[in-house]
């Protein structure tokens, strides 16, 4: 079997080359920080979720930043655990995949964003 190519580590600014999606020192990274995270369920994701989220996609089937028919349902001001947040229906918006991944990667750091200090 013919091995893949090399290719640059996908962790921004890093130029290691891998075969994988991540050279070895970032890969050990990423589990790490996987082992750390909660499981979906006990974040909230469970049962309940999934169907209220599908009742809210039913009331609201569009992505309120494109106007594309929505598969997510994002919270709007992150709960980070607060559960009566997590569950509050005004803090939730349909949106579309791509749409809410460039909205978590401009809030979490994703693409190698800095963290900017939230506005008061």
């Amino acid at each position: 079997m013919a091995l893949k190519p090399l290719r640059p580590c996908n962790k921004p600014y890093c130029n290691e080359l891998t075969r994988d999606r991540y050279c070895e020192h970032h890969m050990t990274e990423l589990t790490r920080s996987d082992r750390e995270r909660e499981t979906a369920g006990k974040r909230g994701y469970n049962r309940r979720w999934r169907k209220a989220r599908e009742y809210h996609l039913s009331m609201f089937p569009v992505c309120v930043v494109c106007g594309r028919s929505a598969t997510v349902v994002d919270h709007i001001k992150a709960h980070k655990g607060n559960h009566s947040l997590f569950w509050e229906p005004n803090n939730w918006q349909s949106m579309c995949a791509s749409c809410h991944q460039a909205k978590t990667n401009r809030e979490d750091g994703g693409y190698g964003n800095i963290l900017k200090p939230p506005r008061s």
